[in-house]
């Protein structure tokens, strides 16, 4: 039994830094206006389940972030064996479509020179109501470990959105967990 309590103790801490993050609702009416700043977009912390990011983007003149200001950047790191399995955006405003630009580091490429392309993007889409992200428009593949960074942006009025990230353990992961727990099992039928 004590062999059991120390694998099953020894499990917990290689893994339990996966799932000991809370899911994150983060809201900016609540939470803190966005970074506008393309070279510093905010760290968000995401736990196992469904993160959401809600915030409001353009301006109320219509000028929006053609200007350079007004414009969402956020980013967030996968800890080794999770995954974002889908990206589900929703707005509300005028208009038809919002932007969402997408870079697999932790900040955007041409922050040193202010200037930022479609092209310096690892993805990018307009997104309405209810959208599916990924797989969709946006990534067709789901993320993995590593730096994700996030650009929302909208040209005319302003509109609220809410985007809601699925992490999920990676198969492999919850696959070694199978074994082990397998391990486990077979050990102490034997010891009996």
């Amino acid at each position: 039994m004590r062999v059991f309590a120390s694998l099953m103790l020894t499990v917990l801490m290689l893994f339990g830094g996966t799932s000991a993050v809370a899911q994150l609702s983060y809201n900016e009416s609540n939470d803190g206006e966005l970074s506008d700043d393309l070279s510093n977009p905010d760290l968000l912390v995401f736990g196992v389940g469904l993160n959401t990011v809600a915030g409001n983007v353009g301006s109320a003149s219509g000028t929006g972030a053609t200007n350079g200001t007004d414009a969402d950047f956020f980013s967030f790191s996968l800890a080794p064996g999770l995954s974002v399995d889908s990206i589900t955006a929703t707005r509300t405003g005028s208009g038809f479509q919002s932007f969402i630009g997408y870079v697999a580091t932790g900040s955007f490429p041409g922050a040193s020179t202010g200037a930022l392309g479609a092209g310096d993007l690892d993805g990018n889409a307009l997104f309405s109501d209810g959208e599916s992200l990924l797989p969709g428009e946006l990534l067709s593949s789901p993320l993995t470990a590593g730096d994700h960074a996030f650009w929302v942006q909208e040209t005319g009025d302003a509109i609220d959105y809410s985007i809601s990230f699925n992490v999920v353990p990676e198969p492999a992961g919850s696959m070694l967990l199978v074994g082990l727990g397998l391990g486990v099992t077979m050990m102490v039928r034997r010891r009996r």
